[in-house]
């Protein structure tokens, strides 16, 4: 069954009734517990320095662990060579 015309219509204006053309769906109380631009811009501000401090300092650390583990494997070559075994 296919739809006319009149059955089309006839759906238009019954969801004219439903929702009021006029009406808008979202209202400024629906909303007011959401930040400002202002607020959200000042906000999204401080995120990202934040992440950027993190990643700069993942990255110093990453560094100093590459140090670390080179210094950790000449260690245990020394301590191979010398017929060292480690206290710990």
């Amino acid at each position: 069954m296919t739809l006319t015309g009149k059955d089309l219509d006839a759906i238009g204006n019954l969801m004219k009734l439903t929702i009021r053309e006029d009406e808008t769906l979202v209202r400024k109380s629906d909303i007011s517990h959401l930040p400002t631009n202002e607020q959200f811009s000042t906000e999204n501000a401080k995120l990202m320095t934040e992440l950027k401090a993190i990643r700069d300092e993942q990255t110093a650390l990453s560094g100093l662990n590459k140090k670390l583990n080179d210094h950790d494997d000449q260690i245990k070559k020394i301590q191979s060579k010398l017929h060292i075994t480690p206290s710990f």
